[in-house]
């Protein structure tokens, strides 16, 4: 190999640096806390409503696609003239797709069964056996679809210009030789990200505002209560405990079976929605820099992000590469909003510090 090309490796990854390190950081966050979040909800925290069915396999798959994509684009930083195995370039873009994929999916499964649970409470909703169903389906449709990337994707010898240097370089690409076959696939690929970040958001933007309008008319009716109590007659706490169906009218009728309860039981139900909300809000806004980052490399052909700045080189290379934080962030939103996770870690981390024998029994039920 060129002893060019090696030193002008070397310049290159000295100077997204920057980048490597959180790619390096966002791989032991992903992994650590995916595998913490599968655990944690597997074993201690009861789902008898199968509301946080899907969190344990998006776990797994979001700690494999911290590590397969975050290992990627490490390895493409470190040597990125240089990559080191045609065959791993083909096999990583193949499993990271395939992974992207599923969590992809999946979130647009869950939004899907938010969507039916809360918009549509009175119509059929997603069964035990739909749910199975629809995670096979979406891990083989998109270990299938990902299969033509062990074809078209390799190293790929170049001549490239960098900082007044040139040289020949052995770049990891997701095309090696460009057809008209292989434009075809990669804008099926594109659009199907596209359409699939696009029907997610269609379907819980009526979800968010069901919840709205449902946790509206519930403050309206607990000051009219509150208002309207006598203070010589006795608490009837049941009145207070269940929302008259007068109360959810109109716009607000499709909530009535899912608000219909105790104010904690509706309270924990929106916190839930919220936090779905946001689990789907972050993968949203992770794709909007690939998007656009795709775009510029199709649209402007002679647009070279080598010829960049540091700054600017460092600015492209992470939104390359932001979709990896679609990965990382879900153990850090179920930490905030779900007070059963949060509660189960605490005991979890008392277990451990704790030398008492009796510390262990709390794990076994968090209600």
């Amino acid at each position: 190999m060129d002893v060019l090309t090696q030193q002008m490796n070397s310049v290159y990854a000295s100077i997204v640096y920057p980048n490597t390190v959180i790619k390096g950081a966002s791989i032991v966050l992903g992994c650590s806390g995916n595998v913490l979040v599968f655990l944690v909800y597997t074993i201690w925290i009861p789902d008898r409503d199968n509301i946080r069915y899907f969190i344990p396999f998006l776990a797994i798959v979001d700690a494999l696609g911290s590590l397969f994509q975050g290992t990627f684009y490490l390895v493409a930083d470190i040597y990125a003239f240089i990559f080191p195995s045609d065959v791993a370039c083909r096999l990583l873009y193949f499993v990271f797709t395939s992974l992207s994929g599923i969590s992809a999916h999946c979130l647009l499964v869950m939004a899907l069964q938010r969507f039916l649970f809360i918009c549509r409470p009175f119509g059929r909703q997603m069964s035990l056996l739909n749910k199975r169903l629809s995670l096979v389906f979406i891990s083989l449709a998109s270990g299938a679809y990902a299969i033509p990337l062990l074809f078209y994707s390799g190293v790929k010898e170049e001549t490239i210009s960098f900082r007044g240097q040139n040289f020949t370089a052995f770049i990891c690409r997701v095309v090696v030789h460009v057809s008209s076959s292989s434009t075809a696939y990669v804008t099926i690929l594109f659009l199907l990200t596209l359409v699939n970040v696009i029907v997610t958001s269609v379907l819980y933007i009526p979800v968010c505002k069901t919840m709205f309008r449902a946790s509206k008319s519930i403050r309206t009716t607990s000051q009219r209560e509150s208002s309207s109590v006598d203070p010589r007659q006795p608490d009837k706490s049941n009145s207070r405990n269940i929302i008259s169906e007068e109360v959810i009218d109109g716009e607000n009728r499709d909530a009535k079976k899912v608000m219909i309860g105790k104010p904690k039981t509706n309270a924990a139900m929106s916190r839930i929605s919220v936090m779905f909300f946001i689990v789907i809000l972050v993968y949203i806004i992770s794709y909007i820099p690939s998007f656009i980052v795709i775009l510029i490399n199709h649209t402007l052909k002679e647009f070279d992000p080598l010829q960049l700045s540091d700054a600017g080189l460092n600015t492209w290379r992470f939104f390359n590469t932001t979709s990896l934080f679609n990965h990382v962030s879900n153990p850090f939103i179920y930490l905030y909003y779900d007070k059963k996770f949060r509660k189960a870690l605490d005991k979890l981390i008392g277990r451990r510090t704790s030398k008492g024998h009796h510390s262990g029994r709390h794990l076994r039920n968090i209600e």
